[in-house]
């Protein structure tokens, strides 16, 4: 899991500068405020401050914890053996899972054995606020029109 997690650390710390520039204060300030909250409440293994682009949270026990996070390179690490014991952590308040490393074997297999138990995009990380007509689940086209009939 240690060179697992370096690697994504060190994939991800490679592309922010040129996708993302530098994150604002105000959300730095977020990103401080958040990891603070959650290791008064619910304790946590550690914090990798890294820079201001990514900030990694190692909490003690992810079951516990409410998982929003506050953008801006925030992220939540804890290990499992595979993708598949991710499934016992997931419930209907989460709608995307982004993914780095994974085949797209990996990626179907877990997407069968996750059913309709939440998730509604599983996209490569990068790709988790692009917008597209299906969104949440909904078919935004279908959703926001009306048909006629004329005859």
């Amino acid at each position: 899991m240690i060179i697992a997690s370096q690697r994504f650390g060190d994939a991800v710390r490679s592309l922010i500068p040129s996708q993302v520039g530098s994150v604002e204060t105000g959300t730095m300030i977020q990103k401080l405020n958040r990891a603070t909250s959650i290791a008064m409440e619910h304790g946590i293994d550690h914090v990798d401050w890294g820079d201001s682009n990514m900030t990694v949270l190692y909490p003690s026990n992810i079951k516990s914890i409410n998982r929003e996070a506050p953008g801006g390179g925030f992220f939540y690490q804890f290990g499992i053996a595979n993708i598949i014991d991710l499934l016992q952590f997931i419930d209907t308040k989460d709608q995307t899972l982004s993914y780095y490393g994974l085949s797209t074997y990996e990626v179907q297999e877990f997407a069968r054995a996750l059913g309709s138990r939440g998730i509604d995009r599983i996209v490569p990380i990068g790709r988790a606020l692009e917008f597209g007509h299906v969104w949440d689940g909904y078919d935004l086209f279908h959703e926001f029109t009306r048909a006629g009939i004329v005859g």
